[in-house]
This record gives structure tokens, C-alpha cells and sequence, in this order.
């Protein structure tokens, strides 16, 4: 069979719902209070949206990467990082 190289669709399936289900799985954990379970991967789901990152589709990319930024406001508030949690939500109006 053919094996699925950068830039084929099943891939970039698979980039997104990784991104979705690192912001889902990390608000969950901010949730249940495991900070560190949650900033490791809110930071995937960010690296996988960056420019550059696994998700390629533009429309898709900075539709997850605002719902990243949104999560990463959440998860910071919720540390007391009030500076860095403005600066997270700000990204995610960008």
C-alpha cells in the first residue's frame, strides 16, 4: 500500500485531530488540577499548529491554534499567571 507522506490528506487528519485531542485531553487535565500533563500538551497542540507545524490546512490551523491559545489562557489564569494568561489570550484574537 501507499504510505502516507507530508502534505497527503490522511495526515493532515491526523495532524488536526492529535491538535484537537491534545487541547481536549489538556483542559481535562487542567481540570483534574495536572498542570504539568496539561502545559505538556497544550505545548504539542501548539508546536502542531505553529506555522511550520504537522497541520498544514490554513483555515483549520488557525482554527485550532485559537482554540490553543484560548486553552493556554485558561491553564495560565488558573496558575495565577495572569500577565502570561493575557498574553496567551490576545494570541488567540490574532
Amino acid at each position: 500500500g501507499i504510505i502516507a507522506g507530508e502534505g497527503s490528506e490522511e495526515l493532515e487528519r491526523a495532524a488536526q485531530t492529535l491538535a484537537s485531542e491534545c487541547n481536549v485531553i489538556g483542559m481535562t487535565a487542567v481540570a483534574a488540577g495536572d498542570m504539568v500533563a496539561a502545559h505538556e500538551l497544550l505545548k504539542k497542540a501548539d508546536i502542531l499548529t505553529d506555522t511550520g507545524g504537522l497541520v498544514k490546512d490554513d483555515a483549520a490551523r488557525l482554527r485550532l491554534r485559537a482554540v490553543t491559545f484560548n486553552n493556554l489562557g485558561c491553564f495560565y489564569k488558573r496558575r495565577g499567571k495572569l500577565h502570561s494568561a493575557l498574553a496567551a489570550l490576545d494570541k488567540a484574537l490574532r
